[in-house]
């Protein structure tokens, strides 16, 4: 009794093989509103959920690669704010996980005495007419209070589109004591 609009429908064929249809069908009606018909169109969307698939999977792997390295990895859009970090980079500034940093600013996890400094870095980066890697020391406090020093390279790259500027960052953060770098 319901019209069905873009409803993704699996089939097996009888060779063996499997489709993905996108279908909608509209119930035909009379003056007085009675159903006397169906009417139906289907397409055959079986490349395009494929590529799905394999993004999804491509976006998984990427993700689990990006997670495994012990550096801190980031990107920041050009108001820097985070679009991706891995695990590592987001234990350093103080956030749980990646998805607590997505989203956010640079002042979200660093105090406020702090923050400037990095942004100013940042800036330096997104304004530059060179996408060649800039490398930064920083000594930050992060809300909690605990104080760390970094190092950190920091390159400007091409998000989206190609005229929109972001930045990629690999952070390192060293021993206070001896200005080494160890795992984060």
């Amino acid at each position: 009794g319901q019209d069905i609009l873009g409803k993704i429908e699996h089939q097996m064929l009888q060779n063996g093989s499997e489709s993905w249809i996108n279908t909608s069908r509209l119930i035909l009606r009379n003056e007085r509103g009675e159903a006397i018909g169906t009417m139906g169109i289907s397409r055959d969307v079986s490349e395009l959920h494929r590529s799905k698939q394999t993004l999804a999977h491509e976006r998984e792997f990427l993700n689990t690669i990006i997670n495994s390295i012990q550096d801190g990895i980031f990107v920041k859009d050009a108001d820097s704010r985070y679009l991706l970090s891995n695990e590592s980079h987001a234990r350093s500034i103080g956030a749980n996980s990646p998805q607590e940093v997505i989203g956010k600013f640079t002042s979200d996890f660093l105090s406020d005495n702090y923050t400037q400094a990095a942004i100013d870095q940042d800036n330096e980066i997104l304004n530059s007419d060179s996408s060649d890697p800039i490398t930064h020391q920083l000594l930050c406090e992060l809300k909690n209070g605990e104080r760390k020093l970094f190092r950190c390279t920091k390159r400007q790259i091409s998000i989206g589109n190609e005229k929109e500027k972001g930045m990629l960052g690999i952070l390192y953060q060293l021993d206070t004591e001896t200005n080494t770098s160890y795992k984060i």
